[in-house]
Protein backbone atom coordinates (compact mmCIF):
# COMPACT_ATOMS: atom_id res chain seq x y z
CA UNK A 1 0.00 0.00 0.00
CA UNK A 2 1.54 3.54 -0.97
CA UNK A 3 1.98 5.60 1.95
CA UNK A 4 0.33 8.36 0.90
CA UNK A 5 -2.25 6.83 0.72
CA UNK A 6 -2.48 5.94 4.53
CA UNK A 7 -1.32 9.97 5.19
CA UNK A 8 -4.39 10.75 3.45
CA UNK A 9 -7.57 9.35 4.47
CA UNK A 10 -9.80 9.34 1.26
CA UNK A 11 -7.37 9.70 -1.15
CA UNK A 12 -7.78 6.27 -2.69
CA UNK A 13 -11.77 7.09 -2.95
CA UNK A 14 -11.22 10.46 -4.70
CA UNK A 15 -8.73 8.78 -7.34
CA UNK A 16 -11.09 5.35 -7.75
CA UNK A 17 -13.97 8.75 -8.13
CA UNK A 18 -11.32 10.18 -11.24
CA UNK A 19 -10.25 7.83 -12.55
CA UNK A 20 -14.13 6.06 -13.04
CA UNK A 21 -15.08 9.50 -14.31
CA UNK A 22 -12.42 9.85 -16.60
CA UNK A 23 -13.46 6.17 -18.20
CA UNK A 24 -16.67 7.61 -18.49
CA UNK A 25 -16.10 10.62 -20.28
CA UNK A 26 -13.91 8.35 -22.73
CA UNK A 27 -16.89 6.49 -23.37
CA UNK A 28 -18.92 9.33 -24.12
CA UNK A 29 -16.26 10.68 -26.16
CA UNK A 30 -15.95 7.49 -28.52
CA UNK A 31 -19.71 7.07 -29.02
CA UNK A 32 -19.60 10.88 -30.13
CA UNK A 33 -17.12 10.51 -32.59
CA UNK A 34 -18.80 7.71 -34.11
CA UNK A 35 -22.18 9.44 -34.02
CA UNK A 36 -20.23 12.22 -35.90
CA UNK A 37 -18.57 9.93 -38.39
CA UNK A 38 -21.99 7.98 -39.30
CA UNK A 39 -23.23 11.85 -39.55
CA UNK A 40 -20.62 12.43 -42.52
CA UNK A 41 -21.12 9.39 -43.79
CA UNK A 42 -24.63 9.54 -44.67
CA UNK A 43 -23.89 13.51 -45.44
CA UNK A 44 -21.55 12.14 -47.93
CA UNK A 45 -24.04 9.35 -49.20
CA UNK A 46 -27.34 12.00 -49.47
CA UNK A 47 -25.38 14.47 -51.23
CA UNK A 48 -24.52 11.82 -53.68
CA UNK A 49 -28.15 11.23 -53.92
CA UNK A 50 -29.23 15.19 -54.76
CA UNK A 51 -26.36 15.41 -56.98
CA UNK A 52 -27.41 12.24 -58.74
CA UNK A 53 -31.01 13.48 -59.08
CA UNK A 54 -30.29 16.88 -60.38
CA UNK A 55 -28.03 15.98 -62.43
CA UNK A 56 -31.16 13.67 -64.37
CA UNK A 57 -33.07 16.63 -63.96
CA UNK A 58 -30.54 18.87 -66.09
CA UNK A 59 -30.33 16.22 -68.65
CA UNK A 60 -34.24 15.82 -68.95
CA UNK A 61 -34.12 19.64 -69.19
CA UNK A 62 -32.27 19.29 -72.54
CA UNK A 63 -34.72 16.34 -74.22
CA UNK A 64 -37.21 18.24 -75.59
CA UNK A 65 -35.13 20.71 -77.36
CA UNK A 66 -33.12 17.10 -78.68
CA UNK A 67 -36.46 15.60 -80.36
Amino acid sequence: MNKFYLLVPGTRLLKNLVSETDERVQIYKNVFDELMQQFRDGAAGDTLVVVHRIWEGVKDLGKPFLT
